[in-house]
């Protein structure tokens, strides 16, 4: 049987070394991994943290746009009244100016009929003294 030669491959970075070599390896590698657990051990509690927090704002979220919600009806219910008020205050504007109107013409019929009945009769003394016609108090409409 021909002899065969034994080689020896060598993996990468890979250097034959004593056990306190390795034992200075293994420790500095238990190191790294301590290292990089504790760095995973903290952004895995960043995390956690940063989903409590995300779930404390969904649900402000939410609860502020319920409140908007409200207070845009709220400000439309308000908007409403206000254009129902102001109709409602031209309609009695307009009928104080009819009103005001009609009280002018009747306390002008009055003087207009004190006057001519003085005339025949003689009864102007409340107008020569400088007394003032009559005022007539009408009634109140109800609307």
């Amino acid at each position: 049987m021909p002899k065969t030669k034994l080689r020896l491959y060598t993996l990468p970075n890979f250097r034959p070394c004593g056990p306190k070599s390795m034992t200075k390896r293994w420790r500095s590698r238990a190191v790294e991994i301590r290292d990089l657990t504790g760095r995973l051990d903290r952004a895995s509690r960043q995390r956690d943290v940063m989903r409590d927090d995300n779930d404390h704002l969904l649900r402000e979220m939410a609860l502020a746009g319920s409140e908007i919600h409200q207070l845009q009806s709220r400000i439309h219910d308000l908007e409403r009244d206000l254009e129902n008020s102001q109709t409602a205050r031209a309609a009695a504007d307009v009928s104080l100016d009819r009103l005001r109107d009609e009280l002018r013409l009747i306390q002008e019929e009055v003087v207009t009929n004190d006057y001519v009945g003085s005339a025949h009769d003689g009864s102007a003394l409340g107008s020569a003294r400088g007394g003032s016609p009559r005022q007539i108090h009408l009634p109140r409409r109800r609307m």
